[in-house]
């Protein structure tokens, strides 16, 4: 028996069941300033299948910060 692939098939079963499970995400602010690399809680996020964010005060200083010359 090869099992090559059953990482991949864990991954997907779990995906799926993810995404059956939770229907919409709503973030509620203040992911920036809240700990290590938000960059990649963001790139993450940004790959769910239903989502929505509601800035908090700390990202809209990241975001502010972001945009200084």
């Amino acid at each position: 028996m090869n099992f090559g692939i059953a990482d991949e098939v864990i991954i997907s079963i779990a995906d799926a069941i993810k995404q059956m499970s939770i229907d919409h995400l709503h973030i509620v602010g203040d992911i920036f300033d809240r700990g290590i690399h938000p960059n990649y809680i963001i790139e993450k996020l940004m790959k769910f299948h239903s989502l929505d964010i509601e800035w908090g005060n700390h990202d809209i200083l990241w975001m502010g910060a972001s945009m200084r010359k």
